[in-house]
């Protein structure tokens, strides 16, 4: 009731065709796809596919398993249920492979139970009735116990549990939506172009990066300098904030570039298109930097709401903020921090703007307000300490 007039006010009636055509694909399934399967498939789905494929593929389609719990701490006892659907299913033989060595046979086995130690697993489950026909499933990286000390390298070989630089996991998305309380991601040297928002929540996560990245025992050196480690918005992608750290307790995130980042949004704001730290404590930003990033409203690099936390020795430089219409107010070009307590230890933060000319129109009729070049400050108890912001607050 609310959504779509506001978007027909925004981009005309577009979405108005699909629900004209509404009525047409009913009478397609009325006429056409109700008959036929009341003809050919009598019961279910599951019927036809067992009488096209055989009862493999029948089992196939009609069984799965899950877990009650996937991610604990040192220790998790999970209880694994699995079902199957179909004819021929009396006596069933149950395969499990639990990922950490462990396996169990049997009949009648749709319930089991395992202990898990710190690791990531795969656990595997084949199931066969009385004419040797079975059908499998895999659920790969299905169950985290931390503390995790998870390795992300452009050049990694993915092989889980992801320990060392050799087997290091490629995907950071993953390792950011996985990384849970008192674990550590490791970031390699390299540039990693994002297609969707990194996420860090939960107590104690650490993102470390620009390590060198080469086998060994333990992560190694780092250098910012020598190697290091770029999270992006690839030009494929039209909008995208690269970082969010939401409800997140004794976090931190070191030796990172978050450059690029941009979130002009039609319609809506989306501020900080490098970070934005959100209802979040005890939030730690260690010689990071923060480069060419570009908000609509508030903050072009940081936004922080409501959070507590200190930014050390960290590089703010070169981001914007823009207006989101003609008539707009827009705030803080580097850093905008709303409420909560935040420290500003030995950084800089130079060279950042808050800039009109997305609306500039031909009569400079336009009457934005601009605020905070640097950074700006909407509440909250914050502190200065070392190195002074480039531009007056």
């Amino acid at each position: 009731f609310v959504g779509h007039p506001g978007t027909s006010y925004q981009k005309g009636l577009i979405l108005l065709l699909p629900h004209m055509l509404l009525p047409l694909v009913l009478l397609v399934v009325a006429k056409f796809i109700v008959p036929f399967y009341r003809r050919v498939v009598r019961m279910s789905a599951y019927e036809y596919i067992g009488h096209r494929f055989g009862l493999g593929g029948r089992l196939y389609t009609s069984f799965g398993f899950l877990a009650d719990r996937t991610r604990g701490d040192t220790s998790l006892k999970v209880a694994f249920a699995a079902s199957a659907a179909g004819t021929n299913t009396a006596s069933l033989t149950y395969r499990w492979n639990f990922g950490n060595g462990a396996l169990t046979n049997g009949n009648g086995l749709s319930v089991v139970t395992n202990t898990y130690g710190s690791g990531i697993y795969t656990v595997s489950l084949t199931v066969s009735n009385t004419f040797n026909e079975a059908a499998s499933l895999t659920r790969t990286d299905y169950i985290l116990v931390g503390p995790l000390s998870i390795y992300v390298a452009t050049n990694g070989s993915a092989a889980a549990p992801y320990t060392n630089w050799a087997t290091a996991l490629r995907d950071i998305n993953w390792a950011f939506d996985n990384a849970g309380s008192n674990d550590t991601v490791y970031l390699a040297g390299g540039t990693h172009p994002l297609t969707r928002t990194l996420l860090v929540g939960g107590n104690g996560v650490s993102i470390r990066g620009s390590y060198e990245g080469t086998i060994g025992t333990g992560p190694g050196n780092h250098d910012i300098d020598r190697w290091p480690t770029v999270i992006t918005r690839p030009s494929s992608v039209e909008y995208l904030r690269l970082l969010t750290i939401g409800g997140a307790t004794n976090s931190r995130l070191e030796n990172v570039i978050l450059s690029g980042g941009l979130s002009l949004v039609s319609g809506g704001n989306v501020p900080g298109a490098g970070v934005a730290i959100l209802n979040s404590s005890g939030i730690r930003l260690s010689n990071c930097r923060l480069l060419k990033n570009n908000s609509t409203d508030y903050g072009g690099a940081v936004y922080a709401f409501d959070s507590y936390g200190v930014i050390s020795n960290c590089d703010v430089s070169a981001n914007s903020v823009h207006a989101n219409g003609w008539d707009d107010t827009i705030y803080g070009g580097g850093i905008y921090l709303s409420g909560g307590a935040w420290t500003l230890l030995d950084s800089s933060v130079g060279g950042n703007n808050t800039d009109r000319s997305r609306y500039r129109d031909d009569y400079n009729n336009n009457r934005e307000r601009l605020y905070g070049g640097g950074m700006y400050v909407a509440g909250g108890t914050h502190r200065p300490a070392g190195k002074r912001v480039g531009r007056p607050v």
